[in-house]
């Protein structure tokens, strides 16, 4: 029964320390962002200029995302 929570205390530590390391990379890219340009390919939805919220598609390296535009 002590090994089972030797092992148990192991894994959980493990897992602390990943999401501590996923963290803190996504903070340094938060504080540290990098520009991308993208290419708008299409509005969805509403027209320009409204209070509405539009998707669009946007592509980047050849890939297509549909992203909410939050203007």
């Amino acid at each position: 029964m002590r090994f089972i929570l030797i092992i148990g205390g192991i894994f959980f530590i493990y897992l602390f320390v990943i999401g501590i390391n996923k963290t803190n990379k996504e903070l340094e890219t938060y504080t540290n962002g990098v520009l991308v340009e993208m290419k708008i390919t299409e509005i969805l939805g509403a027209c320009i200029g409204t209070k509405s919220k539009n998707h669009m598609k946007v592509s980047y390296e050849g890939n297509t995302f549909i992203k909410k535009n939050t203007i």
